[in-house]
């Protein structure tokens, strides 16, 4: 055979597939579940982007809504990581499993206290109702913390709606005065009903919304994988914090909307929240622990930070890659 005839069959091999490609021989597997939300919006960028694929691995992101089924599979270990609720790991952790939180992708609630325009300071709300979706979430604890920060604990009552569309309508028939509301309900009573922010939960306090958890055992045996998928977590969430229209067009395909208005009032708080250095807060985990105490006693005998390993994003923070990411 000729040495053209060769190169001809190389080309036509290479065609049809017959060589696998370098980028796929190279790429690790790494399969991670998702809670369903807007909270999720750098993995998801940094997927579309090839952030992940930059770092050798080929990410899957898999949605599901039950986060203690995010919890079973990776203590199955179907799944290497879970981005979700701190709430389920810690309890998790306090039952004996040995999951534990590498970073915070969210450390506070995106989460709003909304009054009729008549209430116009904290002192309004005495002998009023403030709507929640149920009486016993972590909302309503924090929300009541505010209230004793403000002295109103005695003077204010919750109701409980059923989620936060009730929580809105309730509002606006004025069976209600006040609401704790998620960013598009939020954004809706004041854009379309003239409703005010009274207080924002996010800014008042620190609470693992959404964390991203692995076991300690993975974490330590998988070290070079566990450390090169942060990698494209910090990424996208530069590039979310970077690039507006591109985070707005993954947002969109992942709520499935093209409702521009609501999409960019969704950016605009998320995009905030999300640190540059995405530690998680060792403070946003004490209120998951009183709220968990009621129902498991032995919460009471933990201390935050048993249940998180900074030691991963520490290593990229200390060598300067987040910096470098940044410049």
């Amino acid at each position: 055979m000729s040495k053209a005839q060769i190169c001809l069959a190389i080309l036509w091999s290479l065609s049809f597939g017959f060589f696998p490609t370098l980028d796929a021989q190279e790429l690790k597997s790494f399969r991670i579940s998702l809670s369903l939300g807007s909270a999720q919006l750098p993995l998801w960028a940094a997927r579309d982007a090839g952030l992940f694929a930059k770092h050798a691995l080929n990410v899957e992101l898999l949605g599901l809504q039950s986060a203690s089924r995010q919890v079973q599979l990776i203590l199955a270990g179907d799944t290497l990581a879970a981005s979700l609720s701190g709430t389920a790991p810690v309890r998790a952790r306090i039952e004996g499993a040995d999951t534990a939180i590498m970073m915070g992708l969210l450390n506070a609630f995106t989460l709003s206290v909304i009054t009729v325009p008549e209430i116009k300071k904290p002192s309004d709300l005495k002998g009023r109702f403030i709507g929640v979706g149920n009486l016993g979430g972590s909302p309503t604890l924090l929300t009541q913390r505010l209230l004793k920060n403000w002295g109103l604990e005695s003077d204010v009552k919750f109701l409980a709606t059923g989620g936060y569309i009730e929580s809105l309508a309730a509002v606006e028939k004025r069976r209600i005065h006040a609401a704790v509301l998620d960013p598009p309900r939020a954004y809706i009573g004041r854009k379309q009903f003239g409703f005010t922010e009274l207080a924002n939960l996010g800014q008042e306090f620190k609470y693992a919304t959404t964390v991203i958890v692995a076991r300690e055992s993975q974490l330590r045996k998988n070290r070079e994988t566990s450390s090169q998928f942060p990698k494209g977590v910090i990424e996208g969430i530069h590039r979310v914090k970077t690039d507006r229209e591109f985070a707005i067009k993954v947002l969109g395909k992942m709520l499935r909307s093209s409702d521009r208005e609501i999409l960019e009032e969704t950016y605009r708080v998320f995009s905030a929240l999300y640190e540059k250095a995405p530690y998680p807060a060792v403070e946003g985990i004490q209120p998951i622990l009183d709220e968990m105490s009621a129902q498991l006693p032995k919460a009471k005998n933990y201390k935050a930070e048993d249940f998180v390993d900074t030691s991963i994003v520490r290593q990229l923070d200390q060598s300067g890659f987040i910096g470098s990411v940044y410049r």
